[in-house]
């Protein structure tokens, strides 16, 4: 059976390049009959617009207290943990989302980072771990209660290095 595809059809899809090379190998075949687009990350002032919209807006949950916000705009920046894993917005704004739905305290931002951060992490090397570790330890860990310190120690085990 074949079905022909008008001229006007277009199929869009994404793919980040982290799993383009761990889940499966695309075919030279398939992949020249595909434009491949490259979409960078956006420029801090836009990552941080984005995290203050999702932070601030109305609807049904809080928005983010100032700390929170602050804390999020300074760990999703080029010169933090941008600099180290490319991670784009949608990871971010789902925190915040996270966060505000839980109605989170001090605790959240370890929560978060621990249900939607740390699984992007994942296979960086030793030194390049360590040093996300240290940078997590200190803008996360620092905010949080003890027993939430604890927990997320116990998550960073599982996908960072210790130094």
């Amino acid at each position: 059976w074949s079905h022909p595809i008008l001229p006007p059809f277009r199929l869009i899809a994404t793919m980040n390049t982290w799993d383009k090379t761990s889940l499966f190998r695309l075919s030279y075949a398939v992949q020249r009959r595909f434009a491949m687009i490259h979409v960078g990350l956006p420029e801090d002032s836009v990552m941080h617009q984005i995290i203050e919209q999702q932070a601030t807006k109305d609807g049904r949950h809080p928005p983010l207290d100032d700390a929170d916000r602050q804390a999020m705009v300074a760990l999703f920046s080029r010169d933090s943990l941008l600099q180290h894993r490319p991670i784009g917005p949608a990871v971010p704004r789902d925190m915040v989302r996270f966060m505000r739905a839980r109605k989170a305290g001090p605790d959240g931002l370890a929560d978060a980072v621990a249900a939607y951060l740390l699984p992007q992490l994942e296979g960086l090397d030793r030194e390049t771990g360590v040093k996300v570790r240290k940078l997590l330890t200190e803008q996360v860990g620092g905010r949080a209660t003890p027993d939430a310190r604890t927990a997320l120690e116990h998550r960073l085990d599982e996908f960072l290095p210790r130094a």
